[in-house]
């Protein structure tokens, strides 16, 4: 869900050295066609955004970190459920989230900063 802080998370983790990749962006999504009932809001009808599988299947395959944090969601992040070794949900109240979207003073999701990560190693 948008503005609940996935992308602030993913970039802490990446500026902390861990190999963290936010796959909102950079070709990691694409934007096809789907069933009306399955359109996101926001989007034109009949359209939705899905994780580029062959692109998520050779993140997930290559071993060049010990930890991969990605970060990000799709209708079809299920398929990749099994590979993952725990699985965050990050929510927020309507009201914080609002605020949040409203006041973005950048196109890019994640603009907002947290102040929780400071108790990672």
């Amino acid at each position: 869900m948008s503005g609940t802080g996935k992308s602030t998370v993913i970039s802490e983790l990446a500026a902390r050295g861990y190999k963290a990749v936010d796959t909102d962006y950079d070709g990691w999504p694409e934007l096809v066609d789907v069933p009306a009932k399955s359109a996101q809001s926001g989007l034109r009808k009949q359209q939705g955004w899905l994780w580029r599988e062959d692109r998520i299947a050779r993140l997930l395959s290559t071993e060049d970190a010990a930890v991969l944090f990605s970060s990000g969601g799709a209708t079809n992040q299920v398929k990749f459920y099994g590979q993952f070794d725990h699985i965050v949900l990050l929510t927020a109240p309507t009201s914080v989230i609002t605020e949040r979207l409203v006041t973005r003073r950048t196109s890019r999701m994640g603009s907002i900063q947290t102040n929780w990560l400071g108790s990672l190693p």
